[in-house]
Parts: C-alpha cells; structure tokens; sequence
C-alpha cells in the first residue's frame, strides 16, 4: 500500500503513533506526519500548509513546468497580462523541447455538432430521379460476358400484360412440367414486337428433376420454342432422390452451359449457408438467388453475402399480394402518406421501388389487374424520399423474429436454415434455432 496520501483518514490517528494532528488526532492536520509530505523530507521552501501527493500550496516543484492552460491564458488577457504563445518562454527554464504539443488543444472542426445536439444538423439532401443514370438491369457474374438481369421481370401470367411496358424485360417460366405457363410464355414471346435478344427468359429445374437434368432444359426449350435459355436455375435446395447430390445435378447443368443451351446459372430459395456450400465447389459459380424479399423480410445478410460472392438477388413476392399483416401496416401507410405531390401513393408501386432502389431485381409474380401492373411499371419512373425510406425500414422486425414473415411456401418436407447461420457471425446475436 502506498505511503503517500492514498492512506485512510483513520491512519493518521494518535494511536498509530502520529503526534503531528490536535487532540482527537484529526486527519486534517496530521498531513505533516505523511512520509512524503513531512518538510524535513523534501527542499521545499517554509509554508503553512501541506497536502495531498507532495502538493505545497496547489504546486509541486518537483514537476516541470508546464505552459498555462487556456483558462490561465484566458485569466491572463482580462488582467492586461502580455501572453508569449507556447514554443517561446516556457522551455527556457531548462526544459528540453519535445514533439508534443504543450499548447491549447485545437478547436477542431468548426462543422462538427457539438456534445447533446443531434448528429444530424440538417436533413440530408433528397436524392432526385434521374432516367439517364437509373438502373435498368444488374451485371451477372461481374459483368465480364455482357450478360445483365433486367429490373423487372415478370411470369407467364402477367407476361402479355407487362410486356407492353418498356421496362419490364424478364419473363420468369418454370420447370418443364408447369406446360400450361410454358405455353402462355411462349405465345407472349411470339406475340410481342421486341426481339428476342431485347428479352430475359429464364426457368428452373424442379426438385426432382436433378437426376435428368438436361432432359428437362430440353423440354423448356422445345415448349417455349427457343434454342437458349438466359438464366436456368435451381428451384428448390431439396433433394428428394437420395441416389443424386445438389453437387452431382450442378455438373450437369454446368454441362448446359459448355453445350451452348444455357448462358448462366442460378439458384433460388438458397439460404446464406447453402450459397457459401455451393460457391466453394462448383467449377461455374451461380449469378442469380432468387428469394422471398419485402419490407418484413429484407434478408439484408443474404444480399450482403450473395453479392460478396458474385450473386445477383432476384426478390419474389415483393408486392405480398393479399398479405394484409404488410400491405396494412400502418409504417408503409406512413410511407404512402409521406410521397411527393408528383409521385405515386399506391402500394404496389411504393414496395416495387423499396426493392428497385435497394439495387434488386423484381418479378411481378402475383395475377394481377391492369391497373396494378400499372401502378408496379410506375416504381420505375420516381425515387423514395428519405421520409418514407425511414418508415419502409422501420417496418423489419427484430432480429430474432427475422425469418418468421414468410408467406411464399415451399415444397412439402422443406424447411428454411436460420438466416443468421453461415457468414460473418454478427456482434452481439446469440444464434438459436428459430
């Protein structure tokens, strides 16, 4: 224990043997009898009172001189004295100069808020729509082969509605065995005015169509009366033939795109886990998932780690189509409320461009009326303002009831993984089965 003035009060009483204080041995007095503080210890000059750590008088000389603080240079100026700055007088007492800054600190930046005022000073500055720099479509695999997914997308039951609409490019089909949408795909294709080359058509390979894979791209092909598709992918992770791996099924479609009848590949429903499994084995990596993405359920760690990997996100059900539990929470009402006078107020538009700002690609999945097809193409001709950005993101649920807003059912048997496994483990979240 130190000897210094660190010791309790108590200490310096008469009956540890200190005669310095007055009768009842009050510690106030007795700090003459400190070791480091007696006169006869140190060459102090004469004064009248001691104190705690060597102090004499609120000054010890046996520290260095150091320049006055702003307070002293402050007190200075009101009483008429000159002040020399740092770097002139104080080091002449034979103090060496050193690196260190002895001076006022800085003021630092006159911009920056000060301590209990918001960070935010001002309201930021509202992004403006611009058509010339608008994302019409996302690079797949980098963009090294010039292959983009576009915008908007739609399947074959709203194809000869949507396709009427600039913007919308990607018609989404399904397997081989759904002939009636192959068929509504491939009549919509014949019957609009764009060229093929103009046009994104993708399918998927069914959960148990992984043993005869290239039989089904065949069959899609022949229905849709195609030569390639853009975009052929996997449907579901499931596998339902125990004698053929995800692993062996991706070889073959892999084989697909070496035949000239597939440009790339993609997944869909893939969780953070089951894209990181396939990326690190697979020879052609995939450029598409293809998900469940709205407001409740923005699976912003999927996006993050699908896009670290090369994977565009195509978001499905993006709308929530009959889902009252979104479609009438009273945030995105907010966020309808909180539109510009020249932009639209209607539902299917606001979520539309929720997704198309978040640099994600849609598919209009839902049978829908004219007007609502309308108000979906309208997201591609106005921006969200930070107003209702706020309220659109405020709409997502804690993190541990993530996942739990599904409304897009999977195949019977199937279960979602836990959207936080895989990846980099976030700070503070305590993973457990959901």
């Amino acid at each position: 224990m130190a000897t210094d003035g660190c010791q309790p009060m108590e200490r310096f009483s008469k009956k540890y043997g200190y005669t310095a204080s007055s009768s009842d041995g009050s510690a106030q007095k007795s700090w003459a009898s400190c070791p480091s503080s007696m006169q006869q210890q140190q060459n102090y000059p004469k004064t009248h009172g001691y104190s705690v750590s060597g102090y004499v008088n609120g000054y010890n000389p046996t520290l260095p001189a150091y320049p006055p603080t702003r307070a002293q240079i402050e007190q200075m100026q009101k009483n008429g004295q000159q002040f020399t700055p740092p770097g002139q007088q104080f080091y002449q007492g034979g103090r060496k100069p050193t690196a260190v800054w002895d001076g006022p600190a800085p003021a630092g930046d006159p911009n920056k808020p000060k301590p209990g005022t918001p960070y935010y000073l001002k309201t930021p500055e509202e992004s403006k729509f611009d058509p010339s720099v608008e994302q019409e479509s996302v690079a797949l695999g980098g963009g090294a082969k010039g292959y983009r997914l576009p915008m908007f997308g739609c399947v074959p039951k709203n194809a000869s509605k949507c396709l009427k609409y600039e913007c919308v490019r990607h018609i989404r089909c399904g397997s081989s065995k759904e002939s009636d949408d192959l068929e509504l795909a491939k009549s919509a294709i014949a019957s609009s005015s764009r060229p093929r080359e103009t046009l994104f058509i993708s399918a998927v390979l069914a959960c148990d169509e992984w043993g005869k894979v290239e039989q089904s791209c065949d069959a899609v092909l022949s229905k849709l009366g195609l030569e390639s598709l853009d975009l052929f992918s996997i449907e579901w992770p499931m596998q339902i033939d125990q004698s053929v791996t995800l692993e062996d099924a991706w070889k073959q479609m892999e084989a697909l795109v070496s035949r000239g009848k597939v440009k790339s590949l993609g997944v869909c429903n893939f969780s953070v886990l089951a894209v990181e499994n396939l990326v690190k084995t697979c020879e052609i990596k995939p450029v598409v998932n293809e998900v469940e993405l709205h407001p409740m359920l923005s699976q912003r760690k999927l996006v993050g780690v699908c896009r670290r990997w090369g994977l565009a996100l195509l978001a499905r059900g993006s709308i929530c189509a009959g889902v009252e539990e979104v479609r009438e929470h009273q945030r995105l009402l907010d966020a309808c409320s909180a539109a510009d006078e020249s932009d639209p107020t209607d539902i299917n538009s606001i979520l539309t461009r929720w997704s198309i700002q978040r640099g994600v690609a849609v598919v209009v999945d839902e049978a829908m009326e004219d007007s609502e097809v309308v108000a979906c193409c309208k997201a591609a001709k106005f921006r969200l303002n930070n107003a209702q950005k706020v309220c659109i993101d405020s709409m997502e649920p804690i993190a541990k009831l993530q996942g739990k807003h599904r409304f897009m059912k999977g195949p019977e048997g199937f279960q979602f993984d836990d959207p936080f496994l895989g990846g980099l483990a976030r700070p503070g979240l305590e993973v457990n089965p959901l």
